[in-house]
């Protein structure tokens, strides 16, 4: 069994590299996984940082540099998936650093669970300064740079959404109609579930909630099981992020059409509804 990890990057070479370091610890063999990154048209030495890496050999890399203007992460996502030879996927970013035994958890999960996404937890680190950061300790697996009690929970994370859908065993409680909020960049799906559903919607702008409306289509029509596992942890570099007003209305552009695509299922579940009229909706919400 072997897994992919594919991520869609722009501009954030200093991060990646952090995270390929991590990589290079995992205590499975190299060729149990690969690394698929689609390089979204960046201007900063992405390129270089990736090579150097191929050059080392330490693990499967493949890379695509797309140089027309940004698509966006789904798209991003897509054409790294497309790439993609692993049984398993995790669908991560470029700003996660994974310990030793990431890997090795997931794969260990599949091999004794069909048709189910692992869930594992994502913890988020306060901003640092990633300059003085000890390449060394990322090799050693000791990437807490910092106060452990400044590390919190993500709240897509243990928070209220979790302790509502998942059992203490980490089971999705009976009744529950979705388990979209449980997708994280820690989640690993079996390759067939995603080709199944028709990977990530493109029509999702730039970044955000892409992966949410991936989760609903995973669990209502590739049918999958979700289980937690809190103990299989990654930790997110925290960054400044220039927050402008395109960005803002076009996360609430994607919140808008996540929203449209869930109503429209239940509807056309229930009452026949026909192509053009779904056409003329997503028109008016985007």
């Amino acid at each position: 069994m072997k897994l992919s990890i594919v991520i869609s990057t722009h501009n954030k070479a200093q991060y990646l590299m952090l995270v390929l370091l991590s990589y290079c610890a995992q205590t499975v063999s190299k060729d149990s996984f690969e690394v698929v990154i689609c390089d979204d048209n960046s201007t900063d030495n992405t390129e270089e940082v990736v090579k150097d890496f191929c050059a080392r050999g330490l693990f499967p890399i493949k890379y695509v540099h797309q140089v027309k203007s940004k698509r966006g992460r789904a798209a991003g996502l897509n054409t790294a998936l497309r790439r993609a030879s692993g049984d398993i996927v995790i669908c991560s970013d470029d700003d996660w650093l994974f310990p030793p035994n990431c890997i090795a958890q997931h794969l260990r999960m599949h091999r004794h669970l069909k048709n189910t996404a692992v869930i594992g937890r994502a913890l988020k680190m306060p901003y640092i300064n990633i300059r003085q950061i000890n390449e060394r300790k990322i090799l050693e697996g000791k990437f807490i740079f910092c106060n452990k009690s400044k590390i919190y929970t993500l709240k897509s994370d243990m928070g209220t959404v979790h302790k509502a859908i998942f059992t203490k065993r980490g089971r999705l409680k009976k009744g529950i109609i979705t388990a979209e909020y449980s997708f994280t960049p820690n989640t690993s799906v079996p390759m067939p579930a995603i080709k199944k559903v028709g990977l990530f919607d493109e029509h999702f702008i730039k970044w955000g909630n892409e992966d949410v409306e991936l989760g609903f289509r995973l669990y209502h029509m590739a049918h999958l099981d979700f289980i937690f596992k809190p103990e299989n942890i990654i930790y997110h570099l925290d960054h400044k992020v220039n927050i402008t007003e395109d960005k803002v209305m076009n996360w609430l552009k994607n919140v808008n059409y996540q929203r449209y695509k869930t109503l429209a299922y239940y509807y056309s579940h229930k009452y026949p509804i026909r192509k053009e009229i779904l056409r003329a909706m997503r028109e008016v919400l985007r």
